[in-house]
């Protein structure tokens, strides 16, 4: 049986019909993504604030 659309069986956790052996190996641990990703985003916001300067 598929995942439940109806209001009492569809929670917040249940935003996708894709089971967790469905998904392929990550090939970079998340830990290491998320910090690529929020340095990359600092740094965006820092230069739209002219924090540093770029010559």
């Amino acid at each position: 049986m598929g995942m439940p659309y109806g209001k009492l069986g569809a929670l917040r956790e249940h935003l996708a019909n894709v089971s967790a052996n469905e998904l392929p190996e990550l090939l970079t641990k998340f830990e290491e993504y998320l910090e690529k990703i929020l340095r990359q985003i600092f740094l965006i916001l820092v230069m739209q604030n002219n924090l540093i300067r770029i010559r």
